[in-house]
């Protein structure tokens, strides 16, 4: 539900920008901030099945030790070998590397993994602003020209 919230505001920011046809520095923070939010709430989603994931793997290991248990709540036992799956534990790995660094910011606030998400992605947005990457990307004939120009 936090996710949906950040996204609608994001997309509500997006569509006054267009609308406005200009794009004022509040805007791109805010723009900056709601993404930063609404990656924050999914790494935090996968850090809370993880640890839910690494306490089954202890309930797990309890129950193989009794016998007893094991076998009289074999369905409680069956639940948690399938949550348990090796691939899944991988998937959920590697979807947490790919936010960044689990075992910082498991230990970070809210506002500090915000940030991670902002900067983490601050390069690209640069790149995509700065006036060479545009005339090397960009096929619009005025700014082939320019750049044409430019180098003679």
């Amino acid at each position: 539900e936090k996710i949906e919230i950040a996204y609608e505001n994001y997309k509500e920011s997006l569509k006054h920008i267009i609308r406005d046809k200009k794009c004022k520095a509040k805007d791109f923070r805010y723009l900056e901030v709601t993404y930063g939010e609404a990656m924050t709430y999914l790494f935090l989603q996968a850090k809370e099945q993880k640890e839910m994931v690494d306490d089954l793997k202890i309930f797990q290991r309890f129950m193989e030790e009794n016998k007893e248990l094991k076998r009289k709540r074999n369905d409680l036992y069956q639940i948690t070998r399938i949550m348990t799956e090796p691939n899944d534990l991988y998937n959920l790995d590697k979807s947490l590397k790919s936010y960044g660094d689990y075992s910082i910011m498991r230990e970070q606030t809210f506002e500090e993994i915000v940030e991670h998400f902002i900067q983490s992605n601050e390069k690209d947005v640069m790149a995509a602003l700065d006036e060479e990457y545009m005339c090397k990307n960009v096929r619009n004939p005025s700014v082939q020209r320019k750049r044409k120009d430019k180098n003679e």
